[in-house]
């Protein structure tokens, strides 16, 4: 049976393709994608199937007939992995730069649960196949440290873990300009941005959110700054650089092109070419489920430090 969304538009006037996009993000859905589904007729503007070039106003009601269909069962993906910590129960890997964690839209056979497959690891079940192991999430662009549960056993006695704040989690990021002082905590509550359904923002009615910054080392426009996250909201570290004026570098959702404000070509094309923002899960220290106290550690990647010298030559 199909899954119908009922939208009524605010703001200002753009083509209906353009402004469905904007208003599905959140659940991956392209702007081909939705031209297809106009082209389908599943689309109804105000009793209307309409062109995709077609503009909408504010008030407009629109309905969408959003076809269900069975997410196929995510298949083994052979790439390079490493495993930073491994006992009988979980292990612990090290994510890249550009791989989104689970099967979603628009991501079905390149997600780290996909490579976890190739692995021949057993891997708990505990929330469906689709993210077998997955215990926590980094965002796609976020590299660094996850831990990957084997069986339920492990996979319940960890998210409690987490839920219970005894995950101790420390972040390497790139921001842009220096901190005020070497070390800032901010406490801002973290709840959806109401004007991007695909952002969030620091708000009085959000959900309670700490994070401690320390600034590690000055570079001529950004810095290296460690984040200590005291909660576990989403995009937490990254909203909350963005609510002291800091983004992290290479982020588009909440730091804009920053780099446009670079006087120095080299550096503006050096960020641009990244292909990523600079966020690294770099530290964890958990409980096993044998009770041993474990830390692991990852060093920032390669393409931290070759961005870290070109800003450090220009100094």
């Amino acid at each position: 049976m199909d899954e119908i969304l009922e939208i009524v538009f605010e703001g200002a006037a753009k083509r209906i393709d353009a402004a469905l996009t904007k208003e599905l993000a959140g659940k991956g859905i392209t702007r081909s994608r939705v031209q297809k589904l106009i082209a389908e007729g599943r689309v109804i503007l105000e009793g209307r199937v309409p062109k995709a070039s077609e503009e909408v106003r504010k008030g407009d009601k629109v309905v969408i007939s959003m076809p269900n269909r069975p997410d196929p069962e995510p298949l083994p993906l052979d790439f390079p992995l490493k495993v930073a910590y491994e006992d009988e129960q979980l292990f612990v890997v090290e994510k890249p730069s550009g791989m989104v964690t689970h099967p979603a839209h628009g991501h079905f056979d390149d997600t780290l649960v996909n490579v976890l497959l190739s692995l021949g690891k057993p891997l708990s079940e505990f929330q469906g196949k689709e993210r077998a192991g997955i215990v926590h999430r980094l965002d796609k662009e976020t590299s660094g440290l996850m831990i990957i549960a084997k069986t339920e056993e492990a996979h319940s006695y960890l998210s409690g873990q987490f839920a219970d704040r005894k995950v101790s989690k420390e972040y390497r990021a790139l921001v842009w300009g220096t901190l005020p002082r070497d070390e800032v905590t901010v406490a801002g509550s973290i709840g959806r941005d109401p004007k991007n359904r695909q952002k969030f923002a620091v708000r009085t009615d959000g959900k309670t959110a700490e994070t401690v910054f320390t600034e590690l080392e000055r570079m001529k426009h950004i810095s290296l700054v460690l984040a200590r996250p005291k909660t576990g909201r989403t995009h937490q570290i990254r909203v909350h650089l963005a609510h002291i004026h800091h983004p992290i570098v290479g982020d588009k959702l909440y730091g804009g092109r920053q780099e446009k404000g670079v006087p120095e070509a080299r550096l503006r094309d050096a960020v641009k070419n990244a292909g990523r923002f600079f966020l690294h899960a770099s530290r964890l220290l958990f409980t096993t489920v044998g009770g041993e106290r474990i830390e692991v550690v990852s060093e920032i990647p390669r393409d931290f430090t070759d961005l870290m010298e070109v800003f450090r030559e220009n100094e």
